[in-house]
């Protein structure tokens, strides 16, 4: 998928903020849950 993609985008954030999401991960757990 090209780099432009909101997708892939949306995809690259979360690999790349992976560590912090895990730090917020239990309240936004509840969210996605």
């Amino acid at each position: 998928m090209p780099a432009s993609c909101p997708a892939m985008m949306l995809c690259l954030a979360m690999l790349r903020g992976y560590e912090r999401i895990e730090l917020y991960g239990v309240d936004l757990g509840a969210n996605y849950a």
